[in-house]
């Protein structure tokens, strides 16, 4: 199984995707009207008329049930992946040599 092929959708309420488009990065399960098939690591997510709203982790056992990593409409890349843990680790090092 490759998770940068996505082939899943999440449809998220109105008031979601105001409040992702704010800057919040989590989406509770009341706010998703559409889950997707099955128990996908990564889904596209998309508002009412079919817009795509970015990607997102997606937990079905989870009261958090999408966790925002792009509001990009370009699928993610094992590179954005790649990029975005060293960023962290980065920022990290930095707490460390203090």
């Amino acid at each position: 199984m490759d998770p940068f092929t996505i082939e899943s959708q999440a449809q998220i309420t109105k008031s979601a995707v105001r409040r992702i488009r704010r800057g919040h990065l989590w989406i509770y399960a009341g706010d998703v009207e559409r889950e997707p098939e099955g128990n996908p690591a990564i889904v596209q997510v998309i508002d009412e008329p079919g817009n795509i709203i970015g990607y997102a982790f997606y937990s079905a056992n989870s009261q958090i049930r999408l966790r925002f990593f792009s509001r990009d409409s370009a699928p993610p890349t094992p590179e954005l992946i790649r990029t975005r843990i060293d960023l962290a680790i980065a920022r990290r090092r930095k707490f460390s040599a203090e």
